[in-house]
Parts: C-alpha cells; sequence; structure tokens
C-alpha cells in the first residue's frame, strides 16, 4: 500500500530498536531517565492558538482553531526546545484552498486536536507569503512520489530538521483522520523510545538532503545560444497543444494564462521567424476557440476559474485575485495578437470581478482565497435552472450556456456519473449570435441574460458561500496595476490609467517599510510578512507598466531602488535565492528557477533584466548574470519556462522604441499603447540619436527605423498580421 507519510531509515531502523528494547527493557528505562532529567516547561504561548492576529486568508481562516497553532518565526523553535517537543509544521497556500477541509478535519476531532496541542508545538505557514517553504517541498514530493499538494505537513527538530512528512489527500474526513493516525502513532512511539536517535538521524537525513538541493542548484545546464533554444522551446510548447483532442498538454490544472501570453507574445514578435511565429498564433487562436466558451469563464460573475479537474468543461471552481489579474493580461495580449473580440471581453470581466469581490474598503486588493465547496454545488441541472427562471427566461439561459437535460459533462470525465444530469455553465457562443439562432431581438435576449444571471448568482452564492478577506496582498495588487495598464493599452480608456497609476502609488506608500517590502499591508514578524523576491519581481514589472503608458520616469527611479534592494537581500554568487537572511527559517538554498505554482521568480528577473536593459539601465553585474540565463530545461519542458523564454525571445528579437523628449501626442499615446512588456520602450538621451518630434524604432539586428506617425509606430513594430 502506499503511504502518505515517509517511512525511511529514521523509522525501519527505529522499529528494529523497539523490537530489541521490548526483549531487554534497557533501553526504555535509560530514555526514561534522561527525559525525567530533562528540564521540561509548558509555556503559556502554547496553550493558546496566536495566529489569529496574522495578516492572510490562511491564518484568518483558522483563528478560531481549537488547534493550538503558532507562527512560523524564531521563537517558536524556542518553545519546542523549552517544552521539549516536535513541532508539526502544516504548509498551506491560498491558492489551493483544499486545506480549509484538511484543517476542519483534524480540527472536529477532539482526540486528534488533544494529541496535537499535547505532543508538539503545531506551526501554520502561508507559503504564498513564505513561498520558499513551498518550493522547499519539491524534494518531500519527489520523496513520496507523489504530485505535488498541498497541504503538507512536516515535523520538525528545534533544531530544523524534518523528522517525517506527511500529504494528507483524503477526500473525506475520515480518510484524513487516519492517515494523520498512522504517522502520529508511529511518531509518538519513536519519540517516547528514544528522542536522541530522531535528533540524530533527523540531523544526517537534513545534511543529505540540502547536498541533493545544492547539487541540483549548480548540475542546471544554462544555453550559449538563448536566441536558438528559446525557438525550440516554443515549438516544443506549440507541439503540446493537439488540435483532435483540443488539449494543451502538460498544462497541469491551471488556467493556461502562461501558455496565452508566450504565444500572443511571439504572435506580437515582428523579429522572430515566421517558422516560429506562424505556429504559435495558429496555436494561439486554436487555444482560445477551446478556452473562451468553456466554463473556465464564469457567466454568473465574470471571473476567471483558476484551474480545472479533469477538463475545461469542469473547473476546480477556485478564484482568486492574482489569477483575474494574470489571466487578464494574457488575454489582452492574446486580442492584441488576434484581434479576437472575446479575449478582450473576457479580460475587462475579470477586472471587473476583481474589483467587485477582491477590493478593499481602503482601494487595494486582497488575495481573495475561496470559501471551501463542493463541486456539485456549483453544478445545475436543467430542472434547477427551470425552476428558479421564469420559463421563457429558463428556455433561453439554457440555450446560451448550452445546458443538457442530462448534463453536458463529457462520459471521460465523468467515468463514474457523479454529476449524472449536472451542468457546467460557459457562454457557447455570443448573445448575438444566439439572438440570430433563436431569432429573438439581441437586447431583449440580453435583458433576459442579466435578470437570469443575478437570480441564479444568489442562489449560487446561497450554496457556496463567499470568503471574506480584506488585507490588502502586496501580490495580487502589483498584479492588479499591471492588468489596468495592460486594458488601458488594449483599449485606450482612460480610466484604466488613472486606476494603474493610483493604484500603484497607494501600493508604494502601504508595502513599503524602510527599503524593503511586506507582503500583506500590516505589521506582522519578519519570517510571516517579508516580500520575498517573487514580490519583488512583480513590484518591478508593475513599476516598469505604469512608466510604459504614462512615460514618467519617476516609476523607473522606484525600480531602480528595488533593484538594489533585491539584489542585497537575494542575489549571492551561485544563484537568486527566493527568501532574504532577515526572514529565512529553515536555512536551506532554495531558489525558484521554474513556473510550479505561478510565474518563477526567474522569469520575472529575466523580463526585468530585459526591460531595464532597454531603458538604459542595466542591472547590477552580480544581478545580470542569473537574471540573464536561459535554461536549457526549457526546451524539454516548455510549460515550466514560459516566462523567461518570453523574456529571453523579447531580449534577443525584439524592438526598443526610442521616443523624443518633444514627440507630439498622437505619437505619444501611440508608443503607450503599444502592446505592455512584448515591446520595450524609453525616452531618447544624446546617445540615441532621434530626430525631434518622432519615434526610433531599433531593431534587434541594429537596423533602426524613424516614424513620425501613429500609424507608422505600429507598422515598425507589429506584425502585419497583428490587430490595428
Amino acid at each position: 500500500m502506499k503511504l502518505p507519510f515517509r517511512l525511511d531509515s529514521v523509522f525501519i531502523k527505529f522499529l528494529t530498536c523497539i523490537a530489541a528494547c521490548s526483549v531487554l527493557g534497557a533501553c526504555k528505562q535509560k530514555q526514561a531517565a534522561a527525559k525525567s532529567a530533562t528540564a521540561v516547561e509548558l509555556p503559556a504561548e502554547l496553550q493558546q492558538n496566536l495566529i489569529g492576529s496574522l495578516p492572510g486568508p490562511v491564518y484568518q481562516s483558522q483563528q478560531n482553531s481549537p488547534i493550538h497553532w503558532q507562527p512560523w518565526t524564531e521563537a517558536t523553535f524556542d518553545l519546542a526546545a523549552r517544552s521539549n517537543r516536535l513541532l508539526m509544521v502544516m504548509i498551506a497556500m491560498p491558492q489551493q484552498p483544499h486545506f480549509q477541509k484538511v484543517l476542519e478535519a483534524l480540527s472536529e476531532d477532539p482526540g486528534i486536536v488533544e494529541k496535537i496541542n499535547q505532543n508538539y508545538v503545531p506551526v501554520l505557514v502561508d507559503a504564498d507569503a513564505a513561498r520558499e517553504m513551498g518550493l522547499v517541498l519539491i524534494d518531500f514530493w519527489a520523496e513520496l512520489h507523489q504530485p505535488a499538494s498541498m497541504p503538507f505537513c512536516v515535523w520538525l527538530t528545534k533544531d530544523r530538521n524534518p523528522v517525517t512528512f506527511l500529504a494528507p489527500n483524503g477526500q473525506s474526513a475520515q480518510v484524513i483522520r487516519d492517515q494523520f493516525g498512522q504517522t502520529n502513532s508511529v511518531i509518538e512511539e519513536m519519540w517516547e523510545h528514544d528522542q536522541n536517535y530522531v535528533y540524530q538521524n533527523s540531523a544526517l537525513n537534513s545534511e543529505q538532503r540540502a547536498e541533493r538541493m545544492l547539487k541540483r542548484w549548480k548540475s542546471i545546464e544554462y544555453s550559449g545560444t538563448p536566441e536558438e533554444d528559446a525557438l525550440k522551446s516554443v515549438r516544443a510548447l506549440v507541439s503540446l497543444y493537439d488540435p483532435v483532442s483540443r488539449t494543451l498538454d502538460d498544462a497541469g490544472g491551471l488556467f493556461p494564462a502562461s501558455a496565452i501570453d508566450l504565444f500572443a507574445g511571439v504572435s506580437l514578435g515582428v523579429g522572430i521567424p515566421d517558422s516560429t511565429r506562424k505556429p504559435a498564433k495558429e496555436a494561439l487562436e486554436e487555444l482560445l476557440k477551446d478556452l473562451l466558451p468553456s466554463p473556465m469563464f464564469d457567466p454568473l460573475d465574470g471571473g476567471i476559474f483558476s484551474g480545472r479537474q479533469r477538463s475545461w468543461m469542469l473547473p476546480s471552481f477556485t478564484k482568486d485575485c492574482q489569477t483575474q489579474a494574470k489571466s487578464a493580461i494574457a488575454l489582452i495580449h492574446a486580442y492584441e495578437a488576434t484581434g479576437n473580440q472575446g479575449a478582450l471581453e473576457k479580460a475587462l470581466a475579470a477586472i471587473a470581478f476583481a474589483e467587485k469581490y477582491d477590493q478593499t474598503p481602503d482601494g487595494m486588493f486582497a488575495f481573495g482565497m475561496s470559501a471551501p465547496s463542493k463541486t456539485e454545488d456549483w453544478l445545475w441541472t436543467v430542472d434547477d435552472v427551470e425552476k428558479a427562471l421564469p420559463a421563457q427566461d429558463a428556455a433561453w439561459w439554457i440555450a446560451i450556456t448550452g445546458m443538457k437535460k442530462l448534463g453536458n459533462l463529457p462520459s471521460e470525465i465523468d467515468v463514474k456519473r457523479q454529476f449524472f444530469r449536472c451542468n457546467s455553465l460557459g457562454m457557447q457562443e455570443s448573445l448575438a449570435k444566439t439572438a440570430k439562432r433563436l431569432k429573438v431581438p439581441v437586447e431583449e435576449l440580453r435583458a433576459s441574460f442579466e435578470k437570469s444571471r443575478k437570480v441564479l448568482l444568489d442562489l449560487r452564492n446561497a450554496r457556496v458561500g463567499e470568503s471574506v478577506d480584506q488585507t490588502p496582498h502586496a501580490g495580487a495588487v502589483f498584479r492588479m496595476v499591471s492588468a489596468y495598464a495592460a486594458a488601458f493599452g488594449a483599449t485606450g480608456d482612460e480610466t484604466y490609467r488613472k486606476k494603474a497609476i493610483e493604484l500603484l502609488t497607494k501600493a508604494k506608500a502601504e508595502f513599503q517599510d524602510g527599503p524593503r517590502l511586506l507582503a500583506y499591508h500590516a505589521d506582522a514578524p519578519e519570517s510571516v510578512n517579508g516580500a520575498r523576491a517573487f514580490v519583488y519581481g512583480i513590484a518591478i514589472q508593475a513599476a516598469y507598466d505604469v512608466e510604459a503608458i504614462t512615460n514618467d520616469d519617476s516609476w523607473l527611479l522606484w525600480a531602480d531602488d528595488l533593484v538594489s534592494t533585491a539584489m542585497e537581500l537575494f542575489v549571492t554568487d551561485d544563484y537568486i535565492k527566493e527568501c532574504s537572511d532577515r526572514a529565512e527559517i529553515m536555512h536551506v538554498a532554495v531558489a525558484d528557477q521554474a513556473m510550479l505554482f505561478d510565474d518563477s521568480t526567474a522569469g520575472l528577473f529575466s523580463l526585468v533584466e530585459c526591460l531595464a536593459d532597454a531603458q538604459g539601465r542595466p542591472l547590477p553585474p552580480g544581478f545580470s548574470k542569473h537574471a540573464g540565463r536561459y535554461p536549457l530545461s526549457a526546451i524539454q519542458n516548455p510549460m515550466l519556462y514560459t516566462n523567461v523564454t518570453q523574456a529571453t525571445l523579447i531580449r534577443e528579437f525584439g524592438p526598443v522604441v526610442v521616443q523624443s523628449e518633444d514627440a507630439p501626442k498622437e505619437l505619444q499615446l501611440a508608443v503607450e499603447r503599444l502592446p505592455l512588456r512584448v515591446i520595450p520602450r524609453k525616452t531618447a538621451d544624446s546617445k540615441d540619436e532621434v530626430p525631434p518630434g518622432s519615434i526610433k524604432i531599433v531593431y534587434a539586428d541594429g537596423g533602426s527605423k524613424v516614424a513620425t506617425t501613429a500609424e507608422a509606430v505600429k507598422e515598425a513594430v507589429l506584425p502585419s498580421t497583428a490587430i490595428p
């Protein structure tokens, strides 16, 4: 049987020791004597739940838990030493809200709660804020031979060495409790018989694991010809799309925003060879045909689901603000590359969703973690709709969303017919097309749709509940800044530009603590709330994005300040580490090279390096030597490296738009509305030799062109197939 916990040499040797001790009796007596000689106390902190004041939905969701959760701080390890206990560290991410069900299963069992509170120092870690703790689990998942999933529980000694670990993956509360019980019983017996053995072997295993991790970082091979290998990676990604099955292999369960963004960026790349650009655009167009009508886009509230279960027809039914913003940017780029109006509409709807559900009273944005729910609570039968709506409205709603009496979920994704007669909701076609097909006035159909949407949304909210999260979250805020900037570029709507400027101005004030950034706008220990390298990456990108749509170089100065701080906190001789020494607890070599949970930090800084260089503000050499590298593994695993591939393509093939200071407003606006990030831009200095009142486009091959009209600017930097 495959166990959800690690049964390694510590336990195998230990169980042998137990057998011997049961015969001789000496070992147990020895340990009992040692235990009685050790001064043990029960600190008052361990008699209460201390995470209620910590920021973020992970901690807030457990503030009333009977488990005496402690914060992820140095002081908590001191509590473990004083109480002579192991730490039981539960690692969770708000992006994977299933952790709430796991912790609920444990906290509802009084016996389990008693064992946890009496035997361990329970610690809860938000791996979105403490990102290195999610990355360090890569090795643990490999040891368990299980796919990446959270929550994940690690038992640590006071010396920070893992003793064992558990991936609670049961679908029912009882299975989760049984999994915990199996692991706990082994730990209890081991700890009772020989604590010294636990310390010694966990230290040895931890040392070996650290050596493996460091060896892995040092064994990464980087390309000597990044311009060629990045193109190979794009072609490999294109090959993952199957036009017959209409699937994108290796996409995992996440909404494929990164693949869409890369395909769009390649499609917009005027310097990229047609042999790569055209297949990428074809794949993008086909992928949009699959996705836009699918239930991944919620017709009831306009939000985008962050992932899927077994098909785009069956989402995972979780949403968060970062998903909305990141997906909106990708869809806007897709619109700019293909002219697909539906992509733009979905992007703007996602932004509106975030504003309605994730915006905090002070105008910032919270993470927006989903409340726990069951899949069936999100699905609808035809009978449900016919009972809720007037006959005509119900008939039109069923036609618009493609509902069926027997359900619209393909049999291959519901083999057991668990959701028989159930339907997921997606806009199968535009309202205009449906109106034409049904031969009804489009305005009448639109009014009916809007009325029905509100009724059904109220009914669903009553079933699934709504998560209340009011703590401003740096990742969500900086991503929304970039989404607003992209929306301005695509639409020319000044409202979006104004929102981008105002939001970044607030973020700069609220998330800065001296030169450093915070993960949440809240007062909390550095190990809990100090921003990791990932947050610096998206903050710097947001600053570049706002400068791009405003031509205000004060944002470049702030980006320079953040680069300097990031250099000090995260850059080593060997790699860019995810966590600063100030915030680090585990003291392990952790770098974010691949896109496991979201964009990789390596990819974020690769784009920063590219944009900074285009601006004539290159990163410090020690920083750029890491940020400008391209890993060869991106060819074999293109989906995991889309953001570093895109940055490399911009660096190697992209033009740079250089604007004279006295360019007329028409030309300035044309530059400000160019696709964000895909086409770097800068204000000219004397070395650029830009004629007064004009725009100079400098190509990757060294050639250049001068444009004096808005149309000429577009023709010079965009492929002829891009939208006008």
